[in-house]
């Protein structure tokens, strides 16, 4: 079975690193596609073999969605730029497609931390800490798994899937200015929904390298606030939230969101722990992102 493996690109340097580790993958019938804005990259990109897709939108959804209408493989891997596969990646992730029904499979992503992070990170909350930074933390046993919990650098696709459920949402896809996620939940939420299965295979590994400039206090801020902010927009279509947008249109209803917003900022200034901190950010962001919501942003 022919896979195409997608690397959605900002053209930084990490790109190669991860281009050589799927040169040599023990899966034999597979292509390997990088969507980017950035042509400059192209030549090189073309000497690791793998084909170069110009991207007119600097939007990592419609990198996505652009890489599937692109690819010729009858399952569809993702890898991000910053990211190494195992050798047996592909391989692992293509086996866990036991039946007709499983139509998703992502594997285990461990972090490769490249610098010290200061004392005040080292103390935040597992799941806070790993998971801002897009560890997997579900475990050693390959497992179905009910709930949307696989992260976009390491998850495969069958492509068929795409056109019963839809593609990428690009109204959260990130961009080199705005921190949005969760494009790769949202799909999952539309996936589990029509009742099909989802794996999990920790044999599936890549690691995903961390920079320094992401070891701060200011990026997990920011981060809490963009995963606030992106909760609220892939559950945009929830029956739910249309009805409470619906309310914020109404000037008492604008005026408590608000209210909360800056009850939220003080919250902020008085506390001490910064986990606490973070999940006040990640509130002022679902409260913008609502806001923005009501005006029919």
């Amino acid at each position: 079975m022919k896979v195409s493996v997608v690397v959605c690109s900002v053209g930084r340097e990490t790109l190669f690193d991860c281009l050589e580790s799927l040169k040599n993958q023990s899966y034999d019938d597979y292509e390997v596609l990088v969507v980017s804005f950035e042509k400059g990259i192209e030549e090189r990109v073309k000497n690791f073999g793998a084909k170069f897709v110009f991207s007119q939108k600097a939007n990592v959804s419609y990198q996505r969605n652009l890489g599937i209408l692109e690819s010729k493989g009858d399952f569809i891997c993702f890898i991000d730029d910053d990211a190494i596969a195992s050798q047996s990646w592909i391989k692992n992730l293509i086996e866990s497609f036991v039946d007709e029904k499983v139509v998703c499979v992502g594997g285990k992503i461990k972090l490769k931390i490249e610098g010290k992070a200061p004392e005040k990170l080292r103390n935040l909350e597992e799941g806070i800490f790993k998971g801002f930074l897009g560890e997997t933390l579900l475990g050693e046993e390959r497992m179905e798994i009910k709930q949307p919990l696989l992260w976009g650098s390491n998850i495969c696709f069958r492509k068929e899937i795409f056109d019963e459920v839809g593609y990428f949402d690009e109204k959260i896809g990130r961009t080199p200015s705005l921190m949005l996620c969760n494009e790769d939940i949202e799909i999952q939420k539309r996936i589990l929904k029509k009742g099909f299965k989802i794996i999990y295979e920790p044999k599936a590994l890549v690691w995903h390298r961390i920079p320094s400039e992401k070891l701060t206090v200011n990026y997990f801020l920011e981060r809490g606030f963009w995963q606030g902010y992106s909760n609220v927009l892939a559950a945009r279509r929830n029956e739910d939230v249309k009805k409470f947008v619906e309310k914020l249109k109404y000037p008492l209803w604008d005026f408590l969101i608000k209210e909360k917003i800056f009850e939220s900022i003080f919250e902020i200034f008085i506390a001490n722990n910064l986990n606490e901190k973070i999940l006040k950010y990640q509130k002022i962001g679902r409260a913008v992102g609502l806001l923005e919501l009501a005006k029919g942003k």
